[in-house]
């Protein structure tokens, strides 16, 4: 059996062959009804996960992993962005991106099947239906990129960090100087009779109207 101690919570969360039960600090005496003597693993720190989280996982450390039908590992459908940009389609649908997958569902479906825009993005292959090996493969290289943007965060801190312990406060006297703060005008003017909404934009580009 494995215990993960939720100090937040308060709670004991067990995971043994019963299932995952939960009991809270002030019934700690309850655990003898779960463990009786017997000795267990716990921890203070835990993420629950399903399979395709833990597959994820195995893969973005590099495991090649054995081939699998689709069908092995899920029924389920995505929908998503194939290009880097955002697609508006309502105030209540986008997507912001190929990272952006969303679940192919019956609800998701029949909005296909009433917007001529999406209809359209499909036939252009601009927005693509995959399975869950696709998706996988998806969110492993998004998985790269954010390693990739943290590494660089992480540079830039560091060297901020030197920059600033390396740096006397003496250094700016005289840098500043009443003659820097000008008045600046940022007005400007905006023609509104031109203006076109999102969904006006992208039926005008893919030529429905």
């Amino acid at each position: 059996m494995v215990i993960f101690l939720d100090v937040d919570r308060q709670v004991f969360v067990l995971y043994g062959e019963e299932g995952k039960m939960e009991v809270p600090f002030v019934k700690a005496s309850h655990l003898f009804q779960f463990m009786g003597e017997k000795d267990a693993l716990y921890v203070t720190n835990a993420v629950e996960a399903n399979v395709y989280d833990l597959i994820n996982m195995v893969q973005g450390m590099g495991v090649q992993l054995e081939e699998a039908s689709p069908q092995a590992l899920s029924d389920a459908k995505y929908i998503h962005n194939t290009g880097e940009n955002t697609i508006f389609i309502s105030d209540g649908l986008k997507f912001e991106g190929k990272y952006d997958i969303k679940v192919y569902d019956q609800a998701m479906a029949n909005i296909v099947n009433t917007t001529p825009i999406l209809q359209k993005l499909l036939e252009s292959k601009q927005i693509e239906i995959i399975g869950e090996l696709k998706r996988q493969k998806v969110m492993q290289e998004f998985k790269k990129v954010m390693d990739k943007q943290q590494a660089l965060q992480e540079k830039a801190d560091a060297q901020l960090d030197s920059m600033i312990l390396n740096t006397k406060v003496s250094d700016f006297n005289g840098i500043v100087g009443d003659d820097i703060a000008e008045e600046m005008d940022i007005t400007s003017s905006v023609n509104t009779r031109n203006f076109k909404t999102e969904e006006e934009r992208m039926a005008e580009q893919l030529g429905i109207r």
